[in-house]
């Protein structure tokens, strides 16, 4: 199994890559030139093509308030900095086994082999990505577009 992944310097890029790619999972800065990773959010959600696409905040705004207005407009989880990266670690690897077993349970009957490909925003570090193997149709990739840079 292979993991690619695909980076954004900009928010715009980084909507055209979730279109083109179809990743299977987006890490987010909130805090994106031009505009915020909410606006980014509701543009991923507005279209049919990225609607579906699991995103996960990433912010330096880490008060409580922050965090449930992040996950009231939709994010599937809510990631602070400075990053700590056994938790990022471990939340984002929940997240990947709960989406393997939905694709396992959806596609359990088509007997294909999937890969699920994620990787990991570049602020995390050199945290290796995740590589889960199952049996369901198609593999994709995973990309996080922020400030610093995508992963």
């Amino acid at each position: 199994t292979q993991l690619r992944m695909l980076r954004a310097e900009l928010p715009e890029a980084g909507l055209e890559l979730a279109r083109t790619q179809q990743p299977d999972l987006i890490l987010l800065d909130i805090q994106l030139p031009g505009i915020d990773g909410y606006e980014v959010l509701r543009r991923l959600r507005g279209d049919a093509a990225t609607r579906d696409i699991a995103v996960i905040a990433v912010s330096a705004n880490a008060l409580r308030a922050d965090i449930e207005r992040g996950l009231a407009a939709g994010f599937a989880d809510y990631l602070t900095k400075p990053i700590n990266v056994a938790i990022a670690r471990k939340r984002i690897s929940h997240f990947l086994r709960q989406l393997t077993r939905i694709l396992l349970g959806l596609f359990s009957r088509a007997h294909h082999a999937v890969n699920l490909e994620i990787a990991e925003i570049g602020i995390f570090g050199r945290l290796q990505n995740h590589r889960i193997a199952g049996n369901a149709g198609g593999g994709k990739s995973g990309f996080g577009f922020g400030s610093h840079g995508l992963v």
